[in-house]
């Protein structure tokens, strides 16, 4: 995205504006993802003490609204909400 802005405020078909404005955007996402993994890792952390096991390399995934845990049976994760 932000190569196609320079790209297109290099050629003058993007302003300058929307060129800082995607850069800018860029950085606001950029953040939030930290922010969020910063807040998941504690969470995987607890997960794995739980299920007894180690929590490095202990990763939860999403699926749509569900959490999938690795090793957890679905009659098991069915019964989180």
């Amino acid at each position: 995205m932000i190569q196609e802005a320079q790209y297109g405020s290099d050629s003058g078909l993007v302003s300058e504006l929307d060129l800082k404005q995607a850069q800018t955007l860029l950085g606001q996402v950029r953040s939030q993802r930290d922010a969020m993994h910063i807040q998941r890792a504690p969470l995987e952390h607890t997960i794995a003490e739980l299920l007894g096991r180690t929590p490095e390399g202990f990763h939860t995934f999403k699926a749509g609204n569900r959490l999938l845990i690795p090793g957890l049976s679905d009659e098991m994760l069915d019964q989180f909400p």
